[in-house]
């Protein structure tokens, strides 16, 4: 709770969420932490997860012990134990650089918060694809602290003064509440977005259309990432699959100011 744009993303999953599992006659219970929901698990068939709270090997046997059959939404911390669905953030991070090459950028910086997981997939497809592609992203990823405008504002502040008079062409953001951050910094530092750098970022929350200027972002369907949660759970119970299913979701850019893609 309390951390604003943060958790929005997630309370409109879980919204949509509680929706489709209803229409599969699904009853709902919310549990808030894993230990509750171990504690009352013989009341329950499954379960679905949303939100990025770590949970460590242990506890992760010990839920797959009482409730074999579960589905991980957005991250995917036990793959041999349950089912996941993900948006396809490597795809997502590689159609960005893509844009943005098409557009006539050559160095890309990346913005990231941190998670307590390892290395969060989206960083490791940035690293990996700007290798790949050739692309001059040196001292150009920043990726720690939380994924709140205020640890945003902090990045971009640094990432303008590392770079006074370097400034990459573009910075692609991992996520919208960071992004809002980064453009208010850039604005502080007198750094015009799209004029001086270009800004993609990715999730496409309500705020997006509201910032200044309005936010090129690419947008996680949350109503897809939630009917194919509740109908892999359903399916996985009807059978009583024992192999564990993992889907990725496509994303799609929604171009506002911030980054305008040439045809």
């Amino acid at each position: 709770p309390d951390k604003g744009l943060q958790d929005a993303y997630f309370d409109e999953l879980r919204e949509v969420l509680v929706k489709h599992a209803e229409e599969q006659r699904m009853n709902v219970t919310m549990h808030e932490d894993v230990d509750s929901l171990i504690a009352d698990a013989d009341k329950y068939a499954g379960f679905i997860s949303i939100g990025p709270s770590p949970l460590n090997h242990k506890t992760l046997h010990r839920l797959h012990k009482k409730l074999p059959h579960g589905v991980f939404i957005d991250i995917n911390p036990a793959p041999a134990l349950f089912d996941s669905v993900q948006p396809d953030l490597e795809q997502t991070r590689l159609d960005a650089i893509d844009a943005l090459m098409g557009s006539g950028c050559s160095r890309i910086g990346f913005i990231m918060g941190k998670h307590e997981y390892p290395e969060d997939i989206r960083t490791f497809a940035f690293r990996n694809w700007a290798l790949r592609l050739g692309l001059d992203a040196q001292g150009l990823v920043y990726a720690d602290g939380p994924f709140t405008v205020e640890n945003g504002r902090l990045q971009g502040r640094q990432l303008v003064q590392d770079h006074a008079d370097d400034l990459p062409d573009a910075v692609i953001v991992a996520a919208d509440p960071l992004a809002v951050g980064v453009l208010q910094a850039f604005a502080t530092e007198n750094v015009m977005v799209p004029r001086d750098i270009k800004v993609i970022s990715i999730n496409n929350q309500e705020i997006a259309k509201y910032t200044s200027p309005a936010l090129s972002s690419y947008d996680i369907s949350q109503d897809e990432l939630a009917k194919a949660a509740v109908l892999m759970l359903a399916e996985a119970l009807t059978a009583d699959r024992k192999i564990s299913q993992h889907m990725r979701i496509s994303t799609s850019l929604v171009a506002r100011d911030s980054f305008t893609p040439q045809d």
